[in-house]
């Protein structure tokens, strides 16, 4: 793991930790990890992690909020350039 990845990862404990693993700032932290993965092309992984993040943008400001907005490009950009199959 890089060190990027290793602090990305370090941020996310503490925010699961002190604000819940459903906070819209744990959602950035998934998709900072999501954005280490991408360019170290584990794509698999990182559309995990870009999922993790749109989910909770979902339920927490809904489908039509910019933040949302936001994860569903990411998502499907990962799909595209990764060359994958929607999950």
């Amino acid at each position: 793991m890089t060190k990027r990845g290793e602090l990305f990862h370090q941020a996310l404990a503490i925010k699961e930790r002190t604000l819940g693993k459903e906070h819209p700032k744990t959602a950035v932290s998934y998709s900072n990890i999501a954005g280490v993965l991408d360019i170290r092309r584990q794509y698999d992984e990182a559309l995990e992690w870009y999922q993790k993040a749109l989910e909770i943008r979902e339920r927490v400001f809904g489908r039509e909020h910019p933040d949302t907005a936001c994860s569903i490009v990411s998502r499907e950009y990962m799909i595209t350039t990764g060359n994958m199959n929607e999950h």
